[in-house]
């Protein structure tokens, strides 16, 4: 679908699933502002029907996980643990009990 030709101020057109809106006074369409919904969820196994962008955190593993489509799958990313390219690695002590505390705060877990 295209805008359409002779548009009004205010007008709303819808192209390619995305709404737009014409400002006559820059003679141009703007992008319509949408909401984001994220959802947070807590739990050893991930959540049913998950949207991009939700994210998981598993309390069984203590990893946090983020649903991304990278345009050839959809699939479920550690967005917690830091990749080390190498021999890079580096021994961390003590982020576990941290993590534990932080992700209890956001899921209001026990």
């Amino acid at each position: 679908m295209a805008f359409p030709t002779s548009p009004t101020n205010g007008q709303t057109a819808v192209v390619n699933g995305i709404s737009y809106t014409y400002n006559s006074t820059t003679n141009s369409w703007g992008r319509v502002a949408q909401s984001v919904r994220i959802t947070y969820t807590s739990g050893p196994t991930p959540p049913t029907n998950p949207l991009q962008g939700d994210q998981w955190y598993n309390n069984t593993t203590d990893v946090l996980y983020e649903y991304t489509n990278d345009t050839v799958s959809s699939y479920w990313l550690d967005i917690q643990t830091p990749a080390f390219v190498g021999s890079n690695a580096t021994t961390v002590t003590g982020v576990s009990t941290g993590k534990s505390l932080a992700m209890s705060i956001i899921f209001g877990a026990q």
